[in-house]
């Protein structure tokens, strides 16, 4: 092992001649102790990059950082003369090298479903689970279908209205849904114990497991963006690594609250005409709630608009 250990640092040259370079030319004007800095620094440089943390001697057990200390705190003994008097003789630890970590690119056009996955197992998870993913999807709902079913009166626990009607619509879409019906994330949130965001463009749905929706805990959030609609099969969504409570307060002041997934808004007498205009102007460039003929728009032209636009994201309510 010294012969090999000889052979890596001296015959490639990678402290013997730098000692010996800087030894040699030593600015007689420059002072010993502002050369001696170079050289540790140089050297201590070289051996963390060969990924060594200890040297060894016959007497003791150095750690880098220790030496690097002695050193700088002797600076009546010639590094140069320190270092290449250990090397020699000494043995020498190397760190186990790690390789580092793929960065994975997630697709913004998961499915609702792959999204969820994401954020509840991880990236490294998804990605390694490949073109196996149908597989897994069918498997995880069947399991979710399974528990909930034990216990369907959790699915009544959350902030969404069902009925029993509602709750066997959402048991039967997990065993033989191939798409992505928004109403499965009743099952996602409460098996989980998610709130789940889906945010679209102008609108948002919050799906809780309880029938309080206020985030606590915003390791407890699952946001996901849509990224496109499809009439049919649901869309393709973005999940949100990083949730914080910023994100979550800018969705509240920007975008328009959805009550339900299979009605997203009251009927119209319960809305006053201020919280309409309110509503407009979260979705509309236009400062104010006129028509192009300056005449000011009905209570229920702007219901429609509201409704119209807010509805997009979902695919049952797609114009």
């Amino acid at each position: 092992m010294s012969i090999f250990l000889h052979q890596i640092f001296y015959a490639n040259n990678k402290f013997d001649n730098a000692i010996l370079s800087y030894g040699d030319k030593t600015p007689a004007s420059q002072a010993v102790s502002t050369f001696q800095e170079t050289i540790i620094d140089n050297l201590l440089s070289d051996l963390r990059k060969w990924s060594i943390i200890t040297y060894e001697d016959n007497s003791s057990s150095v750690h880098l950082d220790s030496l690097d200390s002695v050193l700088r705190s002797h600076p009546d003994i010639p590094a140069t003369r320190v270092i290449s008097a250990t090397l020699p003789g000494a043995s020498f630890c190397f760190r186990e090298s790690v390789p580092p970590k793929p960065r994975h690119i997630l697709s913004k056009h998961l499915s609702m479903f792959q999204s969820i996955f994401v954020s509840i197992f991880g990236i490294e998870e998804y990605m390694r689970i490949g073109n196996r993913m149908p597989n897994r999807e069918l498997e995880e709902k069947q399991k979710i279908m399974l528990e909930l079913s034990k216990t369907p009166k959790r699915l009544k626990e959350c902030n969404q209205r069902l009925t029993n009607d509602n709750i066997q619509e959402i048991l039967s879409g997990l065993y033989v849904s191939t798409n992505d019906e928004i109403m499965l994330l009743v099952a996602y949130s409460v098996y989980y114990n998610r709130i789940i965001y889906l945010v679209f463009k102008h609108s948002y749905l919050v799906v809780s497991p309880t029938k309080d929706a206020t985030v606590i805990d915003i390791q407890n959030v699952i946001i996901l963006n849509q990224t496109r609609n499809h009439p049919k099969y649901g869309g393709s969504y973005m999940v949100d690594m990083e949730p914080t409570s910023e994100k979550i307060a800018s969705i509240h002041n920007t975008k328009i609250h959805l009550e339900h997934y299979a009605k997203p808004f009251k009927g119209i007498s319960t809305y006053k005409m201020a919280d309409l205009e309110c509503m407009y102007r979260k979705i509309s460039d236009l400062e104010t709630v006129t028509t192009k003929n300056d005449k000011k728009r009905s209570k229920k032209e702007l219901y429609d608009i509201i409704v119209e636009i807010c509805c997009v994201g979902i695919s049952r309510f797609t114009p």
